[in-house]
């Protein structure tokens, strides 16, 4: 996700506009350029809750026998 973000912010002008939108960091408002916006942060956070939450899921459903 590192290195889809630097692609990202260096040739991003060259990428069509669905592929910039992958970037987290095409979502939240560049301070103190732009005005702050929750929305964004919170989905974002969202986002990242539920992906650990599934990650979590994912590793406690191994089929691994304890000693």
């Amino acid at each position: 996700m590192l290195a889809l973000g630097v692609v990202v912010r260096f040739w991003g002008a060259d990428l069509p506009g669905w592929a910039r939108g992958l970037s987290p960091f095409d979502h939240i408002p560049r301070l103190p350029v732009e005005d702050f916006r929750l929305a964004p942060l919170v989905m974002l956070t969202a986002l990242a809750a539920g992906l650990l939450l599934l990650g979590l899921y994912g590793f406690r459903s191994r089929d691994l026998k304890g000693a």
